[in-house]
Formats: structure tokens, C-alpha cells, sequence
């Protein structure tokens, strides 16, 4: 998606990275699978760099005609982390009236947007909430 008109009108845009208003769901039915699929994936690469068996590993994930000089371990450590993206839906938050738009997985080729209307007026639910903590918040305990 990179544009969506919100029923009150205002244009919802998805044209970079790191969105305040946007984010990614994984459905709880879906977690343990994709959890567990990627600590698989991951213990995988472990054993094939402990025997040395990295191309193997390579051809196997990413293609027959893909190399170890292809992809460094920085990419396929996060192409391994990034495997729960596999399981997720994006939502949107309209910035303007608050409306949460949640992509669902497609059905019949077609791609399927379900917004839901807030009863409070709260905004900016879909922010980080790393970036949102005070410093006070991420001090140390020692």
C-alpha cells in the first residue's frame, strides 16, 4: 500500500520507513508457528556455520544460484530475525480522526483493508514505544 484514503479524507501514505503511525501485528494463533519457525531457522544457520556448511545453508533459503558471496552473515541474520514480517498484518492509525485500518491477509486476490473507529480520543497508538520512554525510563539497575 502506499496511499489510503481514510473515510474522514485524510490520505494515510506508506511511501518510507519508520512511520509513527503505522505498525505490524502477529495474530496469537500465528506466534508460536512463527516463533518457533524462526529460532529453527536461526539454530539452522548455527549448525551449518558450525560444520561449515554455509552454502548449503545459503542454496537452501535463499536459491540454487544464490552464494555465500551473494549475502554476508549481516543479511542472513536479518532476513532470520525478520521472519515473523512472514506472519504479520500492517495497520495504520489515521492521524486525523484516529481510525485503525488493519491490512488482512488477502482473500480471493484481493487485498482487504478493515478499519475500526477509536472511543476515546487518543492518538498515536501505533507509536514506538522505545522512542517514547524518558530518559528517566532507561536508566540502569544495578
Amino acid at each position: 500500500m502506499s496511499k489510503l484514503r481514510c473515510r474522514c479524507g485524510y490520505i494515510i501514505r506508506d511511501q518510507t520507513d519508520f512511520i509513527p503511525y503505522k505498525a505490524m501485528f502477529i495474530p496469537d494463533e500465528d506466534d508460536e508457528a512463527c516463533f518457533v519457525g524462526m529460532s529453527d531457522q536461526i539454530l539452522d544457520y548455527i549448525k551449518a556455520r558450525e560444520q561449515n556448511q554455509q552454502e548449503a545453508f545459503i542454496h537452501k533459503h535463499f536459491g540454487p544460484e544464490a552464494t555465500g558471496e551473494d549475502f554476508d552473515e549481516e543479511f542472513i541474520v536479518y532476513t532470520l530475525v525478520s521472519y515473523p514480517h512472514r506472519f504479520g498484518c500492517h495497520m495504520y492509525e489515521c492521524e486525523n480522526c484516529g481510525r485503525i485500518w488493519i491490512h488482512k491477509h488477502e482473500e480471493y486476490g484481493n487485498s482487504i483493508l478493515v478499519s475500526y473507529v477509536p472511543e476515546e480520543n487518543v492518538r498515536g497508538v501505533l507509536k514506538s514505544q522505545i522512542n517514547s520512554r524518558s530518559d528517566t525510563d532507561n536508566h540502569e539497575v544495578g
